[in-house]
C-alpha cells in the first residue's frame, strides 16, 4: 500500500461576511410552519428505558404535514429500533438530510432506507460528504464509510441530491450549505481525521457541514448535526441569509462536550446577543454544558437537554395568538388550548 506524506497542520477555514453574502445565491422560504416537532431517535440520553441511547445523532422533523430524517445515527438498526419503541412510524419518510460525513450520523442509513419503504428516497448532503477521509492513526486507510457504502445507498433506489449552496428542499425548510467560519475558533475539529489538500493530508476541517432551517410562524428552528463549523458561525450564517427572520431555537448537537466553562459561557452570550430564544443541546453537546448555562442567565426552559423519547415542539394555540415553545415527552398531555404550558423532561 502506497505511503502517503503525512503534514498535519490545521486549515483555517475564514469567509468574512461580506464576501459570502456575494458569492451565495439568494433564499427565501415558500411556505410557514404552524406546528413543528423534533423528535430524537439517536443520541446518548434516553428517558425510555427500552429505547438504546448511542453516541450518535438523528431526529425525525415533522413539520405540519412534512416529515424529514435529520442524519441516521451511529450503529444500523439504532434509530429504526428506537422508532418502534417510541412508536413513531418512518414508513413514508421521502426525505433524509445527511449533516456530514461522520459515521455517527450516517451508519442507519441502509436501515432506514429499508424502514421507510418508499423507492426513491431522497438524500440530501454536500458534495463533499463522499471525500477521502484518513486518519491519524492509520493516514494511508481511507475511512470516510459513506464512500465504501454509496452504491449500495443507490442500489436501494436512494438517490442523492448534493449541493454546497444554501437552497430551499422542501417549501419551508432550508439546507445552509457551506458554513462560512469568521471566527475559527468557534469550530470544533476532531483531531482523528485528515483530508487531502493537494498532495499533503492535513486536518480535516470537515466542510461537507450543512444545517437544516425550518421556517416557522415563531421564527426559525436551526437543526444541527454536530457544530464543527461552530455553532455561532452557523447561526450567524442563518441570520446573514434570513436577515428579518428571528431564531426560535437551535436543535442538535453542539460539539461542547470538550469546551471549558468560560468557552460555553461564551458561545451561550453570543448566541444570545443574536437573539436564539432557546438551545436544546444533543449528542456531542452532553449535559453539563447546559447546565452551566442555567447557571449563567439561561432558564430551564431555554438551555433544555435533548433525550430520547423527549421531543422538542413549537406549537401555535388554537387562538393562533401566540405560540409556545416547550418540551414535552410523548406521554405528556397537552394543556387546553389559551392556556401557556412549559413542561421539560427533567434534564
Amino acid at each position: 500500500m502506497a505511503k502517503h506524506s503525512v503534514k498535519v497542520f490545521a486549515v483555517v477555514v475564514l469567509a468574512t461576511v461580506t464576501s459570502s453574502a456575494m458569492s451565495q445565491p439568494r433564499v427565501t422560504f415558500t411556505r410557514t410552519f404552524n406546528d413543528v416537532r423534533v423528535r430524537f431517535l439517536s443520541t446518548q440520553i434516553t428517558t425510555n428505558p427500552r429505547a438504546q441511547a448511542e453516541w450518535g445523532f438523528s431526529a425525525l422533523v415533522e413539520a405540519d404535514d412534512v416529515r424529514l430524517l435529520f442524519d441516521t445515527g451511529r450503529v444500523p438498526g439504532t434509530v429504526t429500533g428506537n422508532a418502534k419503541v417510541l412508536d413513531v412510524p418512518l414508513q413514508g419518510v421521502h426525505d433524509v438530510v445527511l449533516s456530514h460525513w461522520h459515521f455517527d450520523h450516517t451508519g442507519g442509513v441502509l436501515s432506514v432506507l429499508d424502514a421507510v419503504g418508499f423507492d426513491g428516497t431522497r438524500i440530501y448532503a454536500h458534495p463533499a460528504i463522499f471525500d477521502e477521509k484518513f486518519s491519524k492513526a492509520s493516514p494511508a486507510d481511507q475511512t470516510n464509510p459513506l464512500r465504501d457504502s454509496r452504491a449500495a445507498i443507490e442500489a436501494k433506489h436512494a438517490r442523492f441530491d448534493l449541493s454546497a449552496e444554501p437552497r430551499e428542499i422542501r417549501p419551508g425548510l432550508v439546507l445552509t450549505g457551506s458554513i462560512p467560519r469568521p471566527n475559527d475558533r468557534d469550530q470544533k475539529l476532531p483531531a482523528d481525521f485528515l483530508m487531502r489538500q493537494g498532495s499533503a493530508l492535513v486536518l480535516d476541517t470537515v466542510p461537507d457541514e450543512q444545517s437544516l432551517v425550518i421556517n416557522t410562524r415563531d421564527g426559525l428552528i436551526v437543526v444541527t448535526g454536530c457544530g464543527h463549523a461552530g455553532v455561532v458561525n452557523t447561526i450567524e450564517h442563518v441570520r446573514q441569509m434570513f436577515p428579518d427572520r428571528p431564531i426560535a431555537a437551535l436543535v442538535g448537537g453542539f460539539h461542547w462536550f470538550a469546551s471549558g466553562e468560560a468557552d460555553i459561557v461564551e458561545a451561550g452570550e453570543q448566541l444570545r446577543t443574536r437573539g436564539v430564544s432557546r438551545l436544546i443541546g444533543a449528542h456531542c453537546t452532553l449535559i453539563e454544558p447546559m447546565f452551566t448555562l442555567r447557571q449563567h442567565g439561561w432558564s430551564r426552559e431555554a438551555a433544555a437537554v435533548g433525550a430520547i423519547g423527549s421531543d422538542f415542539s413549537l406549537r401555535r394555540s388554537a387562538s393562533a395568538v401566540a405560540s409556545e415553545l416547550f418540551m414535552k415527552p410523548p406521554s405528556v398531555v397537552a394543556r387546553p388550548a389559551g392556556r401557556a404550558s412549559a413542561c421539560h423532561t427533567g434534564l
